[in-house]
């Protein structure tokens, strides 16, 4: 969850569950401008704002389609 620097614990649920973020928001779009930009592959982590409530989600980034 490097999103929010795995700060969940000795906090209240509610806070670091507030910090969960979308698949598709500015912090993704920085790594995947970022895989593009030096043609590389990029995995990054991060409490994903999710229906069923927050998960710790890994998205593989990468400039190829496949």
């Amino acid at each position: 969850m490097w999103s929010n620097g795995y700060r969940i614990y000795e906090r209240p649920e509610e806070e670091w569950k507030s910090e969960a973020i979308s698949s598709d928001s500015s912090f993704v779009r920085a790594f995947q401008d970022a895989a593009r930009e030096h043609q590389m592959a990029v995995g990054i982590t991060l409490l994903e704002k999710y229906e069923g409530g927050p998960r710790n989600s890994l998205i593989l980034l990468s400039q190829k389609r496949c």
